[in-house]
């Protein structure tokens, strides 16, 4: 079998942070790694007429078709397309193929149902899938209701547990300082946040807030002189942030899998967020505290939990333990056998 994945990475996630790094785990051809072959220009055209129809599909999405075309042409194995966003880049090669018995695709959306619905509404060529990876329950319901695709397999987001891992002191290292800290800016709730800083800063509570976040989101946060802002620091620096935190600390209006949390629970550190999405499909009450959303007294009442060292000290391990079932190992071995499967 061979296996073609249609490559899409978000440009400010870390290297060791995304959906791509499912490619370091399992052999096959990815797709873009060639030089551009159609000029810009004419790309811009025909993406332009498209995006206006359904968007998610742009210049760099026609040139991965034409990538994809002759990689197809040129091979006579059975073949899984693998497109590793279904928001993104699926239209004309996967309907010209849609009846080969050696050619098959599959894909794994990420949004939640809240957003998804309407793109899988507006893109007509998502019917031909010949399955879909969902990476929670609400999302996979979802997506069962609009597409009826007989191959639809739940199989979690993954973390790199070897990079995001606790710090090698983790009791000496969390002890003195408590700090809470705000990563990302996708789907995150700001304004439950602001709010929730300005009952900290009222109440005087001893606590340092750090904030990664785009330049660009930076304009959504109030109580500046309250938060420490970090933008574009290292995968080191993030790494750091994550293990010295009491907490992660990301209120969210909507979620299906939120690399952050992973990462975080990778790095021992337990999460305060919103009970929303599939959030309780990565969670539990071991490692994290999940009030319903917009309860602000619940979320202060559970970062002041949290503070306590014994309290931290459970939930950290917990975390830890929690984050080895999203290994991109085992996560890896599920899309094979998965690829496997539809194939078959």
């Amino acid at each position: 079998m061979n296996r073609v994945f249609i490559m899409h990475r978000s440009f400010h996630h870390s290297k060791y942070s995304g959906y791509s790094q499912l490619l370091n785990h399992l052999k096959g051809k990815v797709i873009p790694n060639n030089p551009e072959m159609i000029p810009y220009s004419l790309r811009s055209v025909l993406s332009n007429t498209v995006f206006k129809k359904s968007p998610g599909y742009d210049t760099q999405s026609i040139e991965k078709e034409w990538q994809l075309l002759l990689e197809l042409k040129k091979n006579n194995s059975n073949t899984i397309v693998h497109y590793l966003n279904g928001e993104r880049d699926i239209r004309y090669v996967l309907k010209f193929y849609r009846k080969s018995e050696r050619v098959k695709f599959v894909t794994t959306f990420h949004k939640p149902p809240s957003i998804l619905i309407e793109e899988i509404q507006k893109n007509k060529y998502l019917k031909y899938l010949d399955g879909v990876i969902a990476l929670g329950a609400n999302q996979a319901n979802i997506i069962n209701d609009q597409l009826k695709i007989k191959q639809i397999e739940i199989i979690p987001h993954g973390v790199d547990t070897n990079f995001f891992h606790p710090h090698k002191n983790q009791l000496v290292h969390n002890k003195n300082k408590k700090m809470i800290l705000f990563v990302g800016q996708h789907l995150r709730d700001f304004n439950l946040f602001n709010s929730v800083v300005d009952i900290i800063k009222t109440k005087k509570i001893d606590i340092e807030i750090n904030v990664v976040i785009l330049p660009s989101y930076i304009q959504f946060l109030k109580n500046k002189d309250a938060l420490n802002i970090f933008s574009g620091i290292s995968d080191d620096m993030l790494k750091t942030l994550y293990q010295k935190s009491t907490c992660l600390f990301i209120p969210l209006k909507d979620v299906t899998a939120c690399n952050s949390i992973l990462e975080a629970l990778a790095c021992g550190t337990p999460i305060i967020t919103s009970k929303v999405g599939d959030n309780v499909d990565y969670l539990d009450d071991s490692c994290s505290i999940m009030p319903e959303r917009n309860d602000k007294d619940s979320l202060i009442d559970a970062i002041i939990m949290v503070m306590n060292d014994a309290i931290n000290q459970k939930m950290r391990k917990a975390a830890r333990e929690k984050s080895l079932d999203f290994d991109w190992k085992v996560i890896s071995e599920r899309v094979k056998r998965f690829h496997e499967r539809v194939l078959s």
